[in-house]
């Protein structure tokens, strides 16, 4: 028996051979319908993503807010502790009880 290895390879290789390649010519007007649809459909996309930000903005701004929205957050407060060693809380030790009623 063959290495299966070489013997993939073989196969492949046939494989390839009943392939229907398409022409130089069909290679080219392929991509070029393809670059012009995905074109189309960005242009299509972004109209309506320019459409409706605008709506969206022109409604927040007729609901009463005139400016732009604005996230704001507090300023951050530094805490700093006095101890130089970490700390530690005690627990008072329990003793966990069974059932042992059979």
């Amino acid at each position: 028996m063959a290495n299966p290895i070489t013997q993939y390879f073989k196969d492949t290789r046939g494989e390839l051979n009943h392939v229907a390649w398409p022409t130089q010519k069909q290679t080219i007007v392929y991509t070029i319908l393809v670059a012009a649809l995905s074109l189309g459909v960005a242009a299509y996309l972004g109209a309506f993503d320019y459409l409706f930000t605008t709506l969206l903005t022109d409604l927040v701004g007729a609901a009463g807010n005139s400016s732009a929205l604005q996230v704001t957050q507090p300023q951050a407060t530094t805490t700093s502790q006095t101890s130089t060693g970490p700390t530690f809380s005690v627990t008072p030790n329990t003793t966990p009880t069974t059932n042992t009623t059979k």
